[in-house]
């Protein structure tokens, strides 16, 4: 990546692009996919995918450069894997405290979300949802614009920045916070790994996992319970069930990120002179968030009059 830093592209590069981006999304493909639904998503997956590429050409950047893809190693994607379980409960508890407060909003687009994707065959959805997403959207996002921002130079920015424009690009309120932590631990990849691979295959693995729920439960009949979820409300006690799985989070962030970092095998998982603090650190915020959990799964049952009732049944 220092080669791409000698070459100067700005983060205002990024933005602009970002912007173009943006502004064809919502006069031309936004129209495809209301007219061909999800052909539409295809066709505007490959414009996206395009424009990247013209960039790369206007400015002059070797495609090898902007674009690095190199042979993965079986550490790397196993730490890959374990990142997008930590990042997709997250999201997941994330998710559940945006529906706790607006529940139609949020649970409507989900169900939106979900008829869009079953409305064409399995084999045709996966494709146009995570193969085509995993490669056109990080051209866009982990090839251009994150090699625009690395003149920021700090990590913790240039990934708090890619976040939030992940987050812009769904063009979602409801579902900016999720989005946003997923293009951020996307990013905190691309960084570590200078390989587009690996996001790549996050990508695609966090777009399949819904799809193929959406499809098992259109194949079990369930097609009601899909339409009917923007009327359904998110019982406290849900969310809390999130924030419970989500204590798990701290440690599988750093074992994922340790799998990515890892270079010599007979580097230690916690270092002899960290060891104490990072240990202490990651059990306090599995400890906190697991209580946290537990307290609102308790509050949860006591405000939920007509849960209470049916635990008070079962126990007679």
């Amino acid at each position: 990546m220092d080669e791409i830093r000698r070459r100067k592209l700005k983060p205002w590069h990024g933005i602009v692009f970002f912007l173009l981006i943006m502004a064809v999304f919502f006069t031309v493909c936004a129209y495809l996919q209301l007219r061909f639904r999800m052909y539409g998503l295809a066709a505007t997956e490959l414009i996206i995918f395009v424009m990247a590429i013209i960039f790369a050409l206007v400015m002059r950047v070797p495609m090898r450069e902007l674009f690095p893809v190199r042979k993965p190693s079986l550490a790397r994607v196993f730490g890959t894997l374990l990142l997008w379980v930590s990042a997709y409960i997250a999201a997941m508890a994330a998710s559940g405290i945006v529906a706790y407060f607006f529940p139609a909003q949020m649970l409507g687009t989900n169900s939106a979300l979900s008829s869009f994707m079953v409305s064409v065959p399995l084999a045709v959805s996966f494709v146009i949802t995570a193969i085509m997403p995993g490669i056109c959207e990080e051209a866009v996002h982990r090839g251009v614009i994150l090699h625009c921002m690395l003149p920021l130079e700090r990590k913790w920015l240039i990934v708090l920045v890619m976040g939030v424009i992940f987050g812009l690009f769904h063009a979602d309120i409801w579902r900016f916070l999720p989005t946003a932590l997923l293009g951020a631990m996307l990013s905190y990849i691309m960084l570590e790994t200078e390989n587009m691979i690996y996001p790549a295959i996050f990508h695609c693995v966090n777009n399949a996992v819904p799809l193929l729920l959406s499809f098992m439960l259109l194949r079990a009949g369930d097609t009601e319970q899909i339409g009917a979820a923007g009327q359904m409300r998110m019982p406290l006690v849900s969310v809390a069930v999130y924030i419970i799985l989500s204590a798990a989070v701290p440690y599988g962030l750093y074992f994922g990120s340790y799998l990515l970092k890892r270079k010599d095998r007979r580097r230690e998982i916690f270092p002899r002179r960290t060891r104490v603090r990072t240990v202490t650190v990651l059990t306090v915020l599995t400890a906190g968030l697991f209580m946290i959990g537990v307290v609102l799964f308790l509050a949860g049952i006591l405000l939920d009059q007509e849960l209470l009732r049916i635990i008070i049944r079962s126990m007679r």
